[in-house]
């Protein structure tokens, strides 16, 4: 028989669960923190616990004009009912209850808002401690920058793109459960699991003829397992075992559904998104008498590709902490990882690419592309740190690390191409006992026509080794100052491989091709072509005795001088100051720095116990400035916090930040026709330099007062502006996100009605607009308000 506190007992942890999994928060939205409960909300003792909890309904207002992707892009907030907070927390008074002692639970963003998130911990003193928590987060994105920089108003038809052909939305699932049991003893065990799922409808282009847009449509999931153990058994050391298991599956699909024509009645036709027929492009005239699209003109009748990869990561690591010498602190960590991944090709499973259309350049009508592949990760890491206290003055500091890591992969490809004069015309497929005597049936090449049948076989490798240490002297003479002066050596082996082999075979008619040159035909008319690595052909198939694969190694070694200062001459004030001087004897990409310096300053004042300033100077020059690259960038950042609050019933904060970046990079790009008198990479290539420059400022403030003890006010303000320019290739192409400003003002209001009882009111501004020229594109703009109203209940 149960008796009445332990049925209302059950019926309180029954409702937490329920809420547990529904309730949520406004997420970037405004709502004042509610001052500290009065003693009407501190909860009451059930059944040994101390239990409080809190529930929050609500709703949001929402209104707004100008670009609606944008606004969902950025704000993604819309009118309607929240359940806007719930909290739950349980603390057993004596500890002599059989479950747990502890019980923390929150909740957030349910009921309509784009983030939503949960947590849950729930612990047992010496007995086990568990958290689990959940997250789920709605990604809207259609930021149409460069959707439509080719298609000019002359253009017949003109057909501007209003909506990003990249956009996406995206859910992302996140769930993470932790155990630790016995926490405290000198054994610990450790288990885990993470679930990361993503999926959603999104759209990409793909350029082969026109440019199309496709649905592409996908689903990735991680799911990780974790255990571990930690041994105490030597005084003040720490040894620990993990074993991680992680299991990957996609399956990503592209459909072409942009089908706004017709090719002839009844067979839908897609010309792509770029308009330009001044250009041809896709063709010019694109449409013919009577509506329908030109047979002639590049187009795609059907498109589908599939990828279905699938992959298996175990890693193991060790690790310890020590402390068992007392002068000397160790730690170190070592890891090893072998992962697979593949994406077979078994039963429509796997990869698979299907092209039925026509590209007028080569007169490819149907392309079939299909064929395993699979890929191999070997991983090691090592990490291994040292600090012995010379003295208490003089510190030495040593940290070394390693990492070992190579990826073979392999892709079989098979590829079958049919040919023909126009989109309505059948393809031919090759018959020997009527081609090439009639050449009419034969599949209808030109010059530029690749092979019919391509058998590849191609193989790939990278791999890295890095070896890093860096020494430190730390001496600190005064406890009102100190300073520190290292050596950082960075030692990197990259290689890089190649060794592809294919087999292409050409059908008449245009049996050459340019490919079959100087080359025997088989008997029934067509060649087969053996070429490795690209390059050299021979139609005799070799023994692979003496055939290397193209490689790249690149070495680089990396000296850093390290040298840095402290200044605490109060308890109240303290400065350090940073500097890092690198130079590297080679690079492994054009932007990779040779020469860096970097300079930090932080300074952290608090006159009072009310107030608090700091501030912080970040500056980082990288160079690459050998012949043909000249890359030179830089990274100036400038910080500055402000935060006072005297009392409990007021308090103010303060925030500006500036930031400067800059890149400039030799680069060569194609021109037609190539202007008289400039700087040349080699026809039709011209040299300029590629520059980006951009200015940041970022400023906010916020106040709270409470005039008296059952109101909470506050207000607020954040701003971006953004000052910058870039080297642009075509002349319509918009600046963007790089000139804008973004206005986002609060206010916000919370009454305590009476004990356990307070609403309260909260609204929000976006204004986005930028400044530089809107381009051929829909304007990016967008202003709105989101006001909110709540409802809380504390028992």
């Amino acid at each position: 028989m149960h008796t009445r506190r332990e049925s209302t007992m059950k019926w309180t942890l029954l409702a937490g669960c329920l809420l547990l999994l529904v309730a949520s928060t406004a997420q970037a939205q405004f709502l004042p923190a509610p001052a500290p409960p009065p003693e009407s909300e501190k909860g009451e003792v059930k059944d040994g616990y101390q239990i409080h909890q809190s529930i929050e309904f609500g709703g949001y207002i929402s209104d707004f004009d100008g670009n609606e992707s944008l606004w969902d892009t950025f704000v993604n907030q819309h009118t309607g009912p929240r359940l806007l907070g719930f909290t739950l927390d349980m603390h057993s008074v004596d500890h002599s209850n059989l479950l747990f002692d502890e019980l923390h639970s929150a909740s957030f963003g349910y009921g309509g808002d784009p983030n939503n998130w949960t947590r849950l911990r729930v612990s047992k003193s010496r007995i086990y401690d568990f958290s689990a928590s959940f997250r789920r987060n709605r990604n809207y994105w259609d930021y149409n920058l460069l959707a439509n920089p080719l298609n000019p108003p002359t253009s017949v038809p003109n057909d501007p793109v209003e909506v990003s052909p990249h956009r996406f939305q995206v859910v992302r699932r996140m769930t993470d459960l932790n155990l630790t049991i016995l926490p405290q003893s000198k054994i610990r065990f450790r288990l885990g699991y993470s679930r990361n799922v993503s999926e959603g409808p999104s759209n990409w282009t793909i350029h082969e003829g026109t440019e199309t847009v496709l649905d592409q449509f996908w689903r990735n999931g991680l799911d990780t397992y974790r255990a571990g153990v930690d041994f105490q058994f030597i005084p003040r050391t720490t040894f620990s075992y993990d074993q991680f298991w992680s299991f990957y599956k996609g399956d990503i699909y592209w459909v072409d559904t942009n089908h706004q024509f017709e090719l002839s009645p009844g067979v839908a036709s897609d010309l792509g998104i770029v308009f330009n027929t001044g250009a041809n492009q896709p063709c010019a005239p694109p449409v013919i008498v009577g509506g329908f699209t030109a047979p002639a003109c590049n187009q795609y009748l059907d498109y589908a590709r599939f990828q279905k990869p699938r992959g298996e990561y175990p890693v193991e690591q060790f690790s310890f902490q020590s402390n068992y010498w007392k002068p000397v602190d160790l730690s170190g960590r070592f890891s090893y990882s072998s992962s697979d991944g593949d994406v077979p090709f078994d039963s429509g499973a796997g990869w698979g690419e299907f092209y039925d259309g026509f590209t007028s350049r080569s007169r490819t009508r149907i392309q079939t592309t299909t064929g395993p592949t699979r890929a191999r990760r070997v991983n090691a890491n090592a990490d291994l740190g040292l600090t012995w206290h010379i003295t208490d003055k003089l510190n030495f500091v040593d940290s070394f690390r390693w990492t070992n890591f190579r990826i073979p992969g392999n892709w079989q490809e098979l590829q079958s191409t049919l040919f023909a004069a126009n989109a309505a015309t059948t393809p031919n497929t090759f018959d020997p006992l009527t081609c090439p005597g009639v050449p009419a049936t034969c599949p209808q090449h030109n010059a530029n026509s690749g092979a019919d049948v391509i058998v590849a076989d191609r193989n790939r490798f990278l791999g890295q080794q890095i070896t890093m240490n860096t020494v430190e002297l730390e001496y600190a003479p005064w406890r009102q100052f100190g300073g520190s002066l290292g050596y950082r050596y960075r030692h990197r082996d990259i290689d890089v491989r190649e060794f592809d082999l294919y087999t292409l075979t050409f059908f008449p008619t245009l049996p050459n091709r340019g490919a079959c040159a100087g080359q025997p035909l088989n008997p029934d008319g067509s060649c087969s072509v053996l070429t490795f690595n690209g390059t050299g052909a021979t139609n005799v198939v070799p023994s692979f005795t003496g055939l290397e694969p193209e490689s790249e190694k690149t070495e680089i070694n990396e000296h850093s001088l390290l040298f840095g200062l402290w200044f605490r001459p109060a308890r109240s004030f303290t400065a350090r100051y940073d500097m890092e001087w690198m130079y590297a004897d080679n690079v492994f990409t054009r932007i990779s720095p040779r020469q860096l310096q970097q300079v930090r300053l932080r300074v952290n004042w608090e006159p009072a116990q009310w107030a608090n300033v700091s501030a912080s100077i970040n500056i980082r020059e990288n160079r690459n400035n050998v012949e043909t690259v000249e890359n030179k960038q830089h990274n100036h950042a400038y910080n500055l916090g402000v935060t006072v609050m005297p009392r409990d019933a007021w308090s103010l904060d303060f925030g500006y930040s500036y930031q400067d970046i800059f890149s400039a990079t030799n680069i060569c790009f194609v021109a037609t026709p190539v202007p008289p008198g400039t700087l040349t990479c080699g026809a039709p290539f011209l040299e300029d330099v590629s520059f980006y420059s951009q200015k940041v400022q970022f400023f906010s403030f916020g106040a709270m007062w409470r005039p008296i003890k059952r109101v909470t006010t506050q207000v607020g303000y954040t701003g971006t502006f953004a000052r910058g320019d870039t080297l642009i290739l075509n002349p319509i192409a918009p600046l963007g996100p790089l000139d804008y400003r973004y206005h986002l003002p609060v206010a916000g209001i919370r009454v305590e009605l009476a004990p356990r009882w307070s609403v309260a009111g909260g609204w929000n501004y976006y204004g986005y607009n930028e400044k530089g020229e809107v381009g051929p594109t829909v304007p990016r703009d967008f202003k709105g308000n989101v006001g909110t109203l709540g409802v809380r209940y504390a028992f």
